[in-house]
């Protein structure tokens, strides 16, 4: 999304965003036409004065404030935006949010579990992304299909053996579920693949993507057999 100085751009993309009042609108045209403009910059730097940073903050405190609005504006222009491109690509990834450095952060959860010869346990705080970005075939952004962030729940060592017989809706890949059912609006008269990593490599997606009739583009976990008739079976096997 490009923004101009006068926050035509955020109001061009945003405008139709319903915060239960016009004031939380124009702020969030507001932020979003000042930090388009700077987009690596901490709050009180994008500002530049401390009144306009408090407004910035109360503005992401207000529980009134629901982010799933924001992103339904958003992503009702990338789909008009897709819709006249013959195939789109969904692509899906995970980013992972570290505030290592936050202590007196609340709500985090752990991203990483390290040993090394010096540190016995390390753990990372912080934040999972899970994005789905439509890009076309000639490498053009239209904008986000769907974007969610959470913390990842703490299991016990003791636990991690039994995850495998947790159904999908309990597990945290089905997050690779979730965004190909919310990117569906796109689909149509408009081809949409979606393409993960090898993390996605579980057969629930491949369901899911049949039932949908959603091709996915997953890269695989393994070399695979593909002509495998028993458990046993040594020659003559066909590999992914």
């Amino acid at each position: 999304m490009q923004t101009s100085g006068n926050g035509d751009g955020a109001r061009r993309e945003l405008g139709s965003v319903d915060l239960g009042d016009p004031r939380r609108t124009a702020r969030l045209l507001k932020l979003c036409g000042r930090l388009s403009e700077m987009p690596e910059s901490a709050l009180n730097q994008a500002w530049g004065e401390w009144a306009e940073t408090k407004a910035a903050y109360r503005f992401f405190h207000n529980e009134k404030v629901e982010g799933r609005k924001i992103l339904a504006a958003h992503q009702a222009n990338t789909f008009a935006r897709a819709r006249p491109h013959r195939t789109m690509l969904a692509l899906q990834d995970t980013s992972y949010l570290v505030y290592t450095s936050h202590r007196q952060t609340t709500g985090l959860g752990k991203l990483s579990f390290k040993k090394g010869k010096r540190v016995k346990k390390i753990h990372s705080p912080g934040l999972l992304m899970q994005s789905g970005l439509a890009v076309t075939t000639d490498g053009l952004p239209p904008g986000l299909l769907e974007q969610k962030i959470f913390a990842r729940e703490s299991v016990a060592q003791d636990q991690t053996k039994h995850r495998n017989v947790l159904p999908i809706e309990e597990k945290e890949s089905s997050r690779w579920l979730a965004a190909l059912k919310n990117s569906k609006p796109v689909r149509g008269n408009t081809p949409l693949v979606t393409v993960c990593d090898r993390e996605a490599d579980i057969d629930e997606l491949f369901q899911l993507s049949a039932a949908l009739a959603a091709p996915v583009l997953v890269r695989a976990t393994y070399d695979r057999p593909l002509n495998k008739r028993s458990m046993y079976a040594e020659k003559d096997i066909m590999k992914l």
